[in-house]
This record gives C-alpha cells, structure tokens and sequence, in this order.
C-alpha cells in the first residue's frame, strides 16, 4: 500500500499537491477485515493522505440498495476486477463512480 502512496507512487505526487483521499473497497467480510487492519496500519505514514475502508458491492451499488463510498471520483483504480462476463458491470461501475470528465 505505501508503495502506491509514496511520493514516486502512481498517484503519491497527486496527494503531495493536495489533500487526498483514498477509499480501499471490496465486499466479503474477511476481506474488508484485512482492509481495516491495513487502514489502521498505514494511516499515520501516509502524510496528508486520508486513508479509508469501505463495502462496495457493485451490484448494490447499481441498483440503489447501497450508498457509494464516494461521489465523483477523480481516479478510480482497481485491480482483479474483470473475470467472466464481469467487464460490463465493471465499466457500469466506474461509470457511476467517477465524476464526469475524470
């Protein structure tokens, strides 16, 4: 995680400009465990960046059953998110995610 949050990280020199947030999402439990424990663990060496958790269930997400983490994103990363017949619902999602013109 630091290492993407690092002044040479892909976006630490974003935060070192301005105040960033940074929303780390998934959905099964034990995974959001393990985001907890690395926001906690990484939240005080990571300077002006606010670090956070959040459940994103992409499917609650689209139909309105579950709140976004974030409104009008500038950068959305993901990574392991396409397999199967998934890359619509990954381009709907990212979509309503990141802020027109982003």
């Amino acid at each position: 995680l630091q290492s993407y949050l690092s002044p040479c990280g892909c976006f630490g020199r974003l935060c070192q400009e301005r105040a960033c947030r940074v929303i780390l999402t998934d959905g099964p439990e034990a995974v959001m465990e393990n985001l907890e424990w690395n926001v906690q663990s990484n939240a005080g060496k990571l300077g002006t960046v606010q670090l956070e958790a959040a459940r994103l269930a992409w499917e609650e997400l689209l139909d309105g059953t579950s709140p976004p983490p974030a409104e009008e994103v500038d950068l959305l990363l993901g990574s392991d998110v396409i397999w199967g017949d998934r890359g619509r619902l990954v381009g709907q999602v990212a979509r309503r995610l990141v802020r027109p013109g982003g």
